[in-house]
Formats: structure tokens, C-alpha cells, sequence
């Protein structure tokens, strides 16, 4: 596989695993309380209306075969903004594998370093940050070699709109979004040269809750498809199936007592558990202003 075949492969991946922790236990789970400013009289300038919003993130992660035995951990450390500070990888048994450290070089600017067991550093990202969003991200090897650049624009709203991956030699593909409703509908993945590779499209319920997930490929034929399923309006079920409608693997969910998801289980399209994760979350609440 050449390197700019792995370059789709990993921007596919990438959006695929964005699309996924939309519906099922993202990194990031926002919730809105109640306005705690009323708007002023009809006439007069509204008063500032604000809500305070708790964004629960994943804090830690313990992977298991299905006869028990653990097989890997995951530990993430926050700072009381609730950037993500540390990501930690150990083995099954407890042995650190690798570890993500970030660190602040002003406000605009983070460096993320990818450290070995032993804390050599295996290579960094370089963040630049606008309004506290991540514009661009440029990744380095252990040498200090440039690999792959990331820019990302973002609307009014906050939310993505396109993502483009270059590599040094030139060679990029770019991640377009449609929103309505301020849902995510569809991105298309193109080359440099402007041509489709792949398209993702969404479709929810009278609710706003995702009903499917599509893969097309570049002349629209279905590649896979995630099904939805809900109880009461609650995930229990992410069902992927093939171009031909046959299962390829499913997904259950457990829960917390904040909604969060406690336990996921992986199975294969025989139905046969290969995996279960349990996960623990962290609560971070900040006053937003709404209008």
C-alpha cells in the first residue's frame, strides 16, 4: 500500500470513527441545563441569556476478552478546562505501552508529544488553535520530519465544515460537511484534484437521535451501512452490514446512571462477543452564552 492509499485509508477510518462516536458514546457527551438569565422586556435589548452546559468525557477505558482477561487499558488526565492533557495505553497487565502528553505553548498553540514506556518521544503534533478550535495540525516523526499537515475551517456554529489532510509530497484528500438543522447529513471525501472517493450520509428521526449511517463509494453504491437501534429512545444496538445486507459486526451498549456508556460489547456477524470495553467519565461544566 503506497502512501497516498494509506492516506485515504486513514482519513476513511478517521470519519468513519467520527460519524460512529456521534451515536454511541462519544469522547465528548454535552448536555444543557436550564437558561440562568431571562431575556429583558419586548423592545429593550435582550438580556445576555446563559446555560450551564456539563460535556462528559471518556476517562477511562478497560479492554477484555470475553472470557474476562483484560487485555489493555486506556487513562486520560484533564485539565479543569477539560482539554485532555494525558492519554496513557497499557497492556493487560497494567504495563504502559505508549502515552500522549500535551502541552500548552500559548494560547494558540499546543504540542502533543507521542512518548515510549520508557518516555522517549516517538513524535509530535503541533496545534494551532483559533477561539479555542484547533485550525491546524501538523504532525511530525521521531526525526522531526514533517508527515502530514491537517487544516480544518469551521463555521459560525462551532462545527466543522471542511478537513483536508496533505502529505509533503503534495498529495491531499478533504473531508466536506453538510449540516441541517444543525445535524450532520453528509461529507464527501475528495482527492486533491477535486474527484469524489467516498461519501457519508446520515439520517435521524423526528428527534434529532441517528437513524442510519452510510458509506457510499464514488458512484454512489452502498459500501456499509450502521443501523440504530433504540429502546425507549436509548442506543442499545449499532448494527453494521456489507453491500449485500449481510451482518458484519455489532455493537452493544450498558449504561450509567448519567447516560453514559458503561460497557460496550463487540460482536462479530455470528453474533460471537470478541470484546468488551468498560468505560468511566469525567463531568466538565462551563457557563455558555446563548444569544
Amino acid at each position: 500500500m503506497n502512501s497516498y492509499t494509506r492516506l485515504i485509508a486513514s482519513v476513511a477510518v478517521c470519519f468513519v470513527a467520527t460519524l460512529v462516536s456521534c451515536a454511541s458514546g462519544p469522547d465528548t457527551k454535552t448536555v444543557a441545563d436550564s437558561p440562568t438569565a431571562e431575556g429583558s422586556a419586548i423592545g429593550m435589548p435582550a438580556e445576555p441569556v446563559f446555560v450551564e452546559v456539563t460535556e462528559w468525557k471518556l476517562l477511562s477505558e478497560v479492554s477484555s476478552y470475553p472470557d474476562g482477561v483484560v487485555s489493555g487499558s486506556l487513562e486520560r488526565e484533564y485539565g479543569s478546562d477539560g482539554l485532555m492533557l494525558a492519554e496513557r495505553l497499557y497492556d493487560g497487565k497494567k504495563n504502559l505501552i505508549s502515552e500522549r502528553i500535551t502541552m500548552i505553548d500559548g494560547p494558540d498553540r499546543h504540542i502533543v508529544e507521542l512518548r515510549s514506556a520508557t518516555g522517549e518521544v516517538q513524535g509530535k503534533n503541533v496545534r494551532e488553535l483559533k477561539d479555542g478550535l484547533v485550525v491546524k495540525d501538523t504532525a511530525y516523526d521521531v526525526k522531526g520530519v514533517e508527515q502530514t499537515v491537517e487544516t480544518t475551517s469551521w463555521n459560525a456554529e462551532g462545527r466543522r465544515v471542511l478537513w483536508t489532510v496533505t502529505t509533503p509530497a503534495g498529495s491531499s484528500i478533504a473531508t466536506s460537511y453538510t449540516y441541517e438543522d444543525g445535524l450532520l447529513v453528509q461529507a464527501d471525501v475528495s482527492d486533491s484534484g477535486g474527484n469524489l472517493l467516498k461519501r457519508f450520509v446520515k439520517k435521524y428521526d423526528d428527534s434529532g437521535r441517528i437513524v442510519s449511517d452510510d458509506e457510499l463509494d464514488d458512484r454512489g453504491n452502498l459500501v456499509r451501512r450502521v443501523a440504530y437501534e433504540r429502546k425507549d429512545g436509548v442506543l442499545l444496538r449499532e448494527v453494521t452490514r456489507n453491500s449485500t445486507g449481510s451482518i458484519a459486526s455489532i455493537l452493544e451498549y450498558e449504561y450509567d446512571s448519567d447516560g453514559n456508556p458503561a460497557t460496550v460489547v463487540y460482536r462479530t456477524r455470528t453474533n460471537r462477543i470478541i470484546e468488551k470495553r468498560s468505560q468511566r467519565w469525567q463531568p466538565f461544566t462551563k457557563t455558555v452564552q446563548v444569544n
